[in-house]
């Protein structure tokens, strides 16, 4: 790591931690504590969309769609839990993959921490 960007980082920290009136040791716990906070938001949003997913495909596989060639209204509601399926299928995976890239914060969360204000200097 270049001097320079631990400069920027240190300036950062020294920055914030001055504009909340607190000093950089209390600041840097809570960058900290953010990284695994984001890592179980994580989990548990892949959790209930995952959950939501499997009722909802347990619920539009048993619906059962009139043979008449003008649509009920069991038929509209039969194509409305299918998308919110594919929603929430769609959904479910997207947070599978954010949860891939966020569970290693759980392990090491002061090097992605750091990582995190490595790598964000256009905030600053």
């Amino acid at each position: 790591m270049s001097p320079e960007s631990i400069d920027k980082i240190t300036q950062y920290l020294d920055k914030l931690a001055s504009k909340l009136g607190v000093s950089v040791q209390e600041v840097w716990p809570w960058f900290v504590r953010q990284q695994y906070v984001e890592a179980v938001t994580s989990v548990i949003l892949f959790s209930i969309f995952s959950i939501l997913a499997v009722i909802f495909l347990k619920r539009s596989v048993k619906i059962d769609f009139s043979d008449e060639a003008t649509p009920t209204s069991k038929d509209i509601l039969g194509i409305i839990f299918w998308v919110a399926t594919a929603i929430f299928i769609g959904v479910s995976f997207g947070s599978m993959i954010n949860v891939i890239m966020e569970v290693p914060d759980i392990f090491n969360v002061e090097y992605h921490a750091l990582n995190d204000l490595i790598w964000k200097p256009k905030a600053w």
